[in-house]
């Protein structure tokens, strides 16, 4: 009787492993998600909204959805590169990324290397405990609430701070992760360019 309960637990023991080791945040190789985000601007709250599709570690796309003077606009990151499209003019721009433009990128790459490497980051973010993180840029983000997707433990409310002041509220929304993401989705096309 003991021998089988023996055989039970490790049994439980191994299928709980290996769920937890599938579902570790830092087994993501990408995710797409719709964000809002409310910005504090001039005493008055500024809300806008963009897709975000992510190929991990570093490269991200971000189209504008509202204010409706920025819809369509498309912000490719890859590494150290930025390519937008303004479709107003029917423009492509590339240029270098500095750091303050990258903010989601830094925070879920830190995360994830928090996740592969720092025990005490990974026991309060599974118990779901207040999380915060600093960027390079000097500000942080608090994680508000979390979701589960596919039984990955995601960030769903964000803060971002500066100091003792609050900047932004983002919201993330419709969350898929680990989905098919063609090539194709990390270049922008228009009439005169195909980067």
């Amino acid at each position: 009787m003991m021998e089988k309960f023996k055989l039970f637990l490790l049994f439980l023991f191994l299928q709980l492993n290996i769920f937890g080791m599938e579902n570790k945040i830092s087994n993501i190789k990408n995710l797409k998600f719709y964000v809002e985000e409310k910005t504090r601007i001039n005493n008055r709250d500024v809300i806008t909204g963009y897709n975000i599709l992510i190929k991990f570690p570093n490269v991200i796309k971000k189209e504008m959805i509202f204010p409706e003077m920025n819809k369509g606009e498309v912000y490719i990151y890859n590494g150290k590169n930025k390519i937008t499209y303004i479709p107003l003019f029917n423009e492509i721009i590339e240029e270098k990324v500095n750091n303050e433009e990258n903010k989601i990128l830094e925070f879920l790459n830190l995360i994830i290397d928090k996740d592969k490497k720092d025990k005490e980051f990974k026991e309060d973010y599974y118990k779901n405990k207040k999380i915060t993180i600093l960027l390079t840029t000097g500000e942080k983000i608090i994680i508000k609430n979390m979701l589960d997707v596919k039984g990955y433990l995601l960030p769903e409310e964000l803060e971002i701070w500066s100091g003792e002041n609050k900047i932004s509220t983002l919201k993330m929304k419709r969350i898929e992760v680990n989905i098919n993401i063609p090539e194709g989705e990390f270049k922008i096309k228009n009439e005169n360019n195909n980067l």
